[in-house]
Order: C-alpha cells, then structure tokens, then sequence
C-alpha cells in the first residue's frame, strides 16, 4: 500500500486536545478505514515547534521539508501557529443555583435494566416499577423474548419537582483565546 500526505489545522486549548478532535472529526467524515488517508490513522504527533521556530523557514517549506524526510508509520508533527492566550480568572466557573420551594419528597423505585447491553436498542428496555414484585415479572416478561439478563436496582426519584438544583458553566475570560495548530504528516492510502 501507499501513502499519502495530510495537513490539517484546528483550533484549541492545548496541541493534544487539538489533535484529538482533529482525528474524531476526521473519523466521523470518513470512518475508520485504515486506507483513508486522513489525520483520524496517525499514531500520535510530536510537537515540532521548536524545531520549526529554530528553521526560520516559512510554515509551508518547513513542511514541505520534513514531509520529505518522513514515512508513513512514523507519528504526524504539530506546529503551534498561534499561541493560545489561558484565562487569568482565579475562578473559572460561574454556579447558577436553581431555588427549590417547599420539602423534597422522594419515591421509592424498582428498576429494571438489562444487565449487559449488547446492543443499543437494549436501553429501550429499562423501565421503573412502584413495586419489585411489578419490576421482576416485567423483567421475565422481556427475558423470555430477548434472552437479556436482568437486575433490579432500587433508586429514589424526586416527586413533584425538577430535580435540578444548580447548573454549573465555564466562565470565559475576555481576553482568553484558543490557540492554533498545524498538524502534517504521511498516512496510510
């Protein structure tokens, strides 16, 4: 088999995390075919950005020159092209707290699940019964069809109310920004 060249460019937090959504993105459009050519069947990257600053080459022809040099099993090289800026809050988050009126009160449940999940239309069959006598006859109703293994959980659901009581998001910095990186290298084709 062949090989053929990738570069790809993304924004992010860190270089990792870069590569990483580079790849899932790449393995959503074109699937997991080794032979596909995309940045989603390299093994990994190294950071090359030391290197690429100390070539005073310009991006492209330092790319191009280390394509050059590269085969298709060695890990792809990164670049940092525009640092990122973190966020200098001592806090990062904000807590929005959700006021609740009145008592809790709970209601005792029996669920029943599938034990093993073996494929994902299993979870259509968890249901939650008043009872454990109810939760276990359903179970066997669903066993004898399925031949699913079942447990009963017992779990405790909030009556008459949201049981949410606080949302808890990132607060971004104004002057945080993402950085910018470059990934190349040969794959597979």
């Amino acid at each position: 088999m062949g090989s053929i060249s990738f570069v790809n460019t993304g924004k992010g937090l860190t270089m990792g995390d870069t590569f990483d959504e580079l790849q899932r993105q790449a393995e959503e459009e074109y699937g997991s075919d080794v032979y596909n050519g995309k940045i989603n069947n390299s093994q990994g990257f190294f950071n090359a950005t030391k290197k690429f600053k100390e070539s005073k080459l310009s991006l492209n022809n330092f790319i191009d020159r280390e394509l050059g040099k590269m085969g298709k099993h060695e890990y792809c090289l990164g670049v940092c092209i525009k640092e990122p800026v973190p966020s200098k809050l001592k806090v990062k988050t904000k807590v929005d707290n959700i006021p609740q009126k009145g008592t809790a009160k709970w209601k005792l449940l029996y669920e029943a699940a599938p034990l093993f999940f073996t494929f994902e239309s299993a979870e259509r069959y968890i249901k939650s019964f008043d009872t454990k006598k109810e939760a276990i006859d359903y179970a066997r109703s669903i066993i004898e069809k399925t031949k699913f293994d079942f447990e009963i959980t017992v779990k405790k659901e909030l009556v008459g109310r949201s049981s949410r009581v606080a949302r808890v998001s990132y607060k971004q910095d104004k002057n945080e920004k993402l950085g910018e990186y470059v990934f190349f290298g040969h794959v597979n084709f």
